[in-house]
């Protein structure tokens, strides 16, 4: 069955994710108070915030919040979701783990891609990522990066500058070209 070769890769990798994510992080996964899950191409019950709790062995206590649907969009989500919470409490430690089976989605590139076409194939790609997320760093805690500050906000008039059609001959994925449109990192040293 496609759906359970699907389930399996996923899970497979979103397992993996977090086991290397708590691994470098260095504490005990008893200490783990929150759980995100997300991912684009995953819908079932039990839900994936369930059987990642079972699979990386987490406390039955862990608090867990799924964000689905959300596409490239839902990784800075994710993040931004677990930075707040973990600002909550200094004794939180939040692990967020996003990944996805694009693939059987059908994202293909057209005959003649440009560029924004390779881009946005690329965004939607098989994979998954995860991370630790806690303030107030203990001894055994190395710093791997900071989150300053989560935003986010809409832009009027962008509601069709990009989209995603989930069509039974394959996945068509929008991206406008926009040269006012531009993401910014900055980082004070």
């Amino acid at each position: 069955n496609e759906g359970k070769i699907k389930s399996d890769q996923l899970y497979k990798m979103l397992v993996k994710a977090g086991e290397q994510a708590m691994a470098e992080w260095g504490g005990d996964r008893s200490q783990i108070t929150h759980l995100i899950t997300g991912s684009l191409t995953q819908v079932a019950e039990p839900g994936l915030d369930r059987v990642l709790a079972e699979k990386l062995n987490l406390p039955l206590s862990c608090e867990r919040i799924t964000i689905d649907h959300m596409g490239c969009l839902a990784g800075f989500r994710v993040v931004g979701l677990a930075s707040h919470i973990a600002a909550l409490s200094s004794d939180y430690r939040v692990l967020v783990v996003y990944g996805d089976v694009a693939s059987y989605m059908g994202t293909t590139l057209p005959k003649k891609p440009n560029k924004l076409d390779i881009m946005s194939v690329s965004l939607f790609s098989d994979g998954a990522a995860a991370c630790v997320v806690g303030t107030v760093p203990r001894a055994h805690e190395p710093t791997l990066y900071e989150v300053h500050k989560v935003t986010s906000k809409l832009v009027a008039g962008s509601f069709k500058d990009m989209y995603m059609k989930v069509l039974v001959e394959g996945t068509v994925i929008n991206v406008v070209d926009r040269k006012s449109t531009r993401l910014n990192s900055s980082h004070p040293r």
